[in-house]
């Protein structure tokens, strides 16, 4: 009995570790998702349209992320 016992909590313990990677893999999806859709559209605005918006293409990578983290802070020109 045991055994069986074991195999079970052995079994559950598996399956919590095997739904813990696919959320893993659906949360990093997500992130990829919002990440390469903010920086191709900041990369199709004119460098005057990043300038009204007080971005160069230097800050395109910091702004996806930042958007795809969901750490939006208020941008600050130089």
């Amino acid at each position: 009995m045991a055994a069986i016992s074991r195999q079970n909590t052995q079994t559950v313990g598996l399956i919590a570790r095997l739904t813990d990677v696919i959320s893993d893999l659906k949360r990093q999806w997500a992130f990829y998702r919002v990440y390469r859709t903010t920086y191709a559209e900041l990369s199709g605005l004119s460098a005057r349209e990043l300038g009204d918006l007080g971005l160069s293409r230097g800050d395109l990578r910091r702004v996806a992320l930042e958007s795809a983290s969901g750490n939006q802070r208020p941008h600050t020109p130089h």
